[in-house]
């Protein structure tokens, strides 16, 4: 991790050759405080890298920290950079594994907005990032399917891993929290 100031962190992935001269160095992440916890070699050579992106911003003024997930190619370059379970505490992916028969596992932990107390997860991804629930064995986060509707009860079908936004019945009390 690389800091340019005191509050903002990129990822730093570098490359050293066996005498340790740079072959190639790469920087990764935006406005947000960018760290990285774990890395995974992939089959083709790039890499996985996990940990977390925390801060606040004009959209979300509040603190939010939310698992980061970023993939490279063998050269270090940027193919694929994704977030995950908006956490009010800090919360981070602490761990990945790149599995044999594609794909990968993160692991981490957060306390998800609301909740009392924190809570562990573990995300299987295909090689694009791309979860699902069917992927998981289940949903451990509905928040993941939330579609921002007030009036939709929202789920996650752990058979086909897709998000359901099913309209509350008529009459039935709209809130932010349904």
């Amino acid at each position: 991790n690389f800091a340019s100031n005191a509050d903002d962190h990129q990822v730093w992935l570098l490359r050293l050759d066996g005498g340790g001269n740079v072959l190639w160095q790469q920087f990764y992440g935006g406005n947000l405080d960018d760290q990285t916890q774990d890395m995974a070699l992939l089959a083709d050579g790039g890499f996985a890298l996990v940990g977390y992106e925390s801060g606040a911003t004009l959209a979300a003024p509040q603190f939010v920290s939310q698992f980061a997930w970023w993939k490279t190619d063998a050269r270090g370059n940027l193919l694929s950079a994704r977030s995950y379970f908006s956490t009010q505490s800090p919360g981070s992916a602490s761990g990945v594994v790149a599995l044999a028969a594609g794909g990968l596992v993160m692991a981490g932990s957060g306390q998800p907005a609301n909740a009392a107390k924190p809570a562990g997860y573990l995300l299987r991804m295909d090689a694009f990032g791309n979860a699902s629930c069917a992927q998981a064995g289940g949903c451990s986060d509905v928040g993941t399917c939330d579609d921002g509707g007030s009036c939709t009860a929202d789920a996650c079908d752990g058979k086909t891993g897709k998000c359901t936004h099913a309209e509350q019945a008529n009459n039935t009390p709209c809130t932010d929290e349904d």
